[in-house]
Formats: structure tokens, C-alpha cells, sequence
């Protein structure tokens, strides 16, 4: 499996929710990065998109949102008969800001 040339925090947590799905945040080398995946999925046509990113001040504590949706193969399309394990992962600048997830859904 390759992993591009991502940082080796990077890689070994991307291995770990790979098969499993599960968003993980690693900083490393001056960048934060955002981990995302869906698990097994029977065919191929997933993906996963980053729709939004936002700093949100709130009255307490400032955080980062992001806003992440599935893609889903159409129910027409031909897709590869395969397990697949989409996988994403969103680099941002370096930051100490709590970072959530938040899994939407567009018609």
C-alpha cells in the first residue's frame, strides 16, 4: 500500500483505521494532519471529501471544524467488484486547536 510521502506518524495511523474506518489527528513537520476512513466497503466508487474547514471562536474555547462528507457510487454506475477501504488524508498548517469532525450528508 502506498502512502505517498507522508510523514511516518502519518502513514502508521493511516494503517491502523484503514481497514477499520475512524478519524485520527496527527501533527508532524510543521503541519496537522486530518485522517479519515470509511472502513470496508464492498465495491469500489467510495470516497471520502473534505466539503468545509472553519475556525469556530466560541466564547470559551476556538476549534476547528471540519466538515467531511461519503461519496457513494451511483446506483448505475459500474464500479470494481472488490473490497475497497477509502481513505483521505487533509493536511492543514500546524495547529494546536482541537480539530472536529463532522460527517454530513448533501441530496
Amino acid at each position: 500500500m502506498t502512502h505517498f510521502h507522508y510523514p511516518e506518524v502519518v502513514q502508521k495511523e493511516l494503517e491502523r483505521i484503514t481497514h477499520t474506518g475512524g478519524e485520527k489527528i496527527v501533527s508532524d513537520e510543521g503541519s496537522t494532519y486530518i485522517i479519515l476512513g470509511l472502513g470496508e466497503r464492498r465495491t469500489g466508487g467510495y470516497a471520502i471529501e473534505v466539503v468545509d474547514i472553519t475556525e469556530q471562536a466560541g466564547p470559551v474555547n476556538s476549534f476547528i471544524l471540519v466538515k467531511a462528507k461519503e461519496i457513494k457510487p451511483a446506483p448505475d454506475a459500474f464500479v470494481t467488484q472488490a473490497f475497497t477501504y477509502p481513505t483521505l488524508v487533509y493536511r492543514i498548517p500546524y495547529t494546536t486547536l482541537p480539530i472536529r469532525i463532522e460527517w454530513v450528508r448533501f441530496k
